[in-house]
């Protein structure tokens, strides 16, 4: 396998799916539980070298063979940088793009000079990206080191830079992984800001291409990650690999947690994969398992949110049948299917939970719906959780003024005054604050909260005033919202 060709690592994620292929398929390798957790607990510098062919450790003494292609000839090789200098500005097809990191990718290491002083001269932002992306990566197998100078010189192109430094990172993997990972936890010297973020993205790169590592890599880089990103990674493994013991992983992933919200993510992502693998009752099953109670509602969420999607109807029948408490801590698994429902569809569907629940699926939903229709959003608002409901009037005045300005000022000003129109209001002039500070500044004043209305109209009246200083000057002087110290703050000269 080459890792290095496979990894995605800042590419678009439509380009890394084009090229990944082109490399080796993954090698079947895998580490039995008792192996991995012994890796798991090795410094990096006692973890053994791997054989890429067999996936087992190299006996003392011996060499694994090579993985890196040798490159092209030097005839092929200059035609790839004469290629290279007619890209920019062309109209390139998929396949186009794909032969042309093909042969990046298979560059000789007397030509990678020539190709980087190329790549620099082409404008087009993504295409250079790819292109360096593809140089950095074939760099990186050859001759890290050198690699890594030379990042200093892709130019000034951000997306070039950070292709770069995330595709070194798999190169120099795929090359040398004991050097690569001890540069990567090396905190000997003097601190470099630089050198940290190189080895930060670096890091990121690998993380979020762990799935096509093989195991036994993946393990090493897992050992050598920090601590509060373990579980994380243990779990991306095994949720991308179905080979992998999802039981053990599991059990790994829970020893590396460090706190309540971490055992309760790792459960979550636990029911997530066992929903993902086509048992979402199972998954169901093992939330339920779980003694506690914020463990149990994050696996719920997971897992039931799948369900819903593949079994609308059983899933609805497993929690239609669930006792209350069950029914109150599995309710935000149903927040995907309630997201899209208009108020009469969600009605109909509340009745499947018991009435004291009903009023977390209106919470839920209500965002949605205000984003989507916020006119039926009103019909959302009664139903809420109390503790919800002036949030949800500021969500829905918030929406349905970027859409309909004079409708949901209307439905604003009926509003009865108290908490819920005051949020309403608040709502409102955040929508239309950014254009029309005088109108936000009226409305503000209307707030019944004298707090608020203080707050939020000081707010508005300051940006009047940069807009149109006479006409807020005179409005300032004569708003009773104001008191007479704030009009005083807000019309004394700046500096005095």
């Amino acid at each position: 396998m080459r890792a290095a060709f496979q990894i995605p690592i800042g590419l678009a994620a439509a380009a890394a799916a084009a090229f990944v292929p082109l490399s080796s398929a993954r090698d079947d390798l895998n580490l039995t539980r008792s192996r991995a957790a012994k890796l798991a607990a090795l410094p990096v510098s006692q973890l053994p070298a791997i054989d890429p062919a067999t996936g087992k450790p190299i006996a003392p003494g011996n060499s694994a063979p090579s993985r890196i292609p040798p490159g092209a000839s030097p005839a092929e090789a200059s035609a790839t940088i004469t290629l290279l200098s007619s890209l920019d500005g062309k109209l390139l097809s998929t396949r186009d793009i794909i032969d042309a990191l093909e042969r990046v990718m298979n560059l000789p290491a007397s030509h990678m000079d020539d190709a980087l002083a190329v790549l620099k001269d082409i404008k087009a932002p993504a295409l250079s990206g790819f292109l360096f992306s593809a140089l950095f990566s074939r760099w990186g197998e050859l001759d890290p080191d050198e690699a890594r100078a030379k990042l200093a010189d892709v130019g000034s192109n951000p997306f070039a830079r950070y292709a770069g430094t995330a595709s070194l990172a798999s190169g120099w993997l795929e090359k040398d992984p004991d050097t690569f990972i001890s540069f990567l936890t090396d905190k000997s010297g003097k601190p470099d800001p630089k050198l940290d973020e190189m080895r930060k993205l670096m890091a990121g790169s690998l993380f979020s291409g762990m799935n096509v590592l093989d195991p036994a890599t993946a393990d090493r880089l897992i050992a050598a990650s920090p601590p509060d990103k373990r579980a994380e990674l243990i779990l991306q493994v095994a949720q991308n690999n179905p080979d992998i013991d999802l039981s053990a992983a599991g059990e790994r992933a829970l020893a590396e947690a460090r706190n309540a919200d971490d055992r309760a993510g790792v459960h979550s992502r636990i029911a997530r994969i066992m929903a993902e693998r086509g048992d979402p009752a199972n998954a169901i099953s093992y939330a339920s398992s779980l003694s506690e109670s914020k463990e149990r509602k994050a696996s719920y969420d997971s897992s039931l949110n799948l369900w819903m999607k593949e079994d609308k109807d059983a899933a609805t029948a497993w929690i239609k049948s669930q006792p209350i408490d069950i029914q109150a801590e599995a309710a935000g698994g149903l927040r995907g299917s309630v997201n899209g429902m208009s108020s009469s569809e969600l009605s109909s569907f509340a009745n499947n939970v018991d009435p004291s629940v009903q009023p977390q699926l209106w919470s839920m939903a209500v965002r949605g719906a205000a984003d989507r229709d916020p006119a039926d959003a009103v019909n959302f608002l009664p139903n809420v959780k109390p503790e919800d409901r002036p949030q949800s009037y500021q969500t829905v005045a918030e929406s349905w003024t970027k859409k309909d300005p004079e409708a949901a000022s209307g439905w604003v000003d009926q509003l009865p005054q108290g908490n819920e129109k005051d949020k309403a209001i608040v709502g409102l002039t955040s929508s239309v604050g950014s254009k029309e500070p005088d109108s936000a500044a009226m409305w503000a004043s209307t707030i019944n909260d004298p707090e608020i209305r203080a707050v939020t109209t000081e707010k508005y009246a300051t940006d009047w005033l940069k807009r149109d200083p006479a006409a807020a000057a005179q409005w300032i002087q004569q708003a009773p919202a104001l008191a007479p110290e704030q009009k005083l703050r807000l019309l004394q000269p700046a500096g005095n």
